[in-house]
């Protein structure tokens, strides 16, 4: 692992460290080895390129519950209930923002949606 240590990531907010791990521990098993990078305002995840930034709470969950940001990177935009922020800060990368706050929530939708951000990331390395 590069940049800062996991856990002085998680100084201002400990009580997410443990979450934190399950959901990287339950996305390693499901997604394959992927490389983590902690930096002073995200971890990103990459393999070898970046596929996914996770990042402390910037809003409250409509049901309350403590999570971790989770961003990922696609071609094209995804409509869902689950994304509630989407951007595209270049043509053609769209960065879409939602929320985990358990390893339950790593479902097949939002793993598919990681799995294909990987992808995404592999092809844009490829090209240069």
């Amino acid at each position: 692992m590069d940049g800062l240590p996991v856990q002085l990531f998680f100084s201002k907010k400990p009580d997410l460290l443990p979450l934190y791990r399950e959901i990287e521990r339950t996305a390693g098993e499901k997604l394959g080895d992927f490389e983590v990078v902690c930096q002073k305002s995200q971890i990103t995840w990459r393999a070898p390129g970046p596929f996914a930034a996770l990042w402390l709470p910037r809003w409250r969950r409509p049901d309350g519950r403590p999570y971790v940001g989770l961003s990922f990177f696609l071609e094209f935009r995804v409509d869902s209930p689950r994304i509630p922020y989407a951007v595209e800060p270049y043509p053609g990368r769209w960065t879409h923002h939602t929320s985990v706050a358990g390893p339950e929530e790593l479902d097949r939708e939002l793993l598919g949606w990681l799995w294909l951000s990987r992808e995404f990331s592999a092809r844009r390395r490829r090209r240069g």
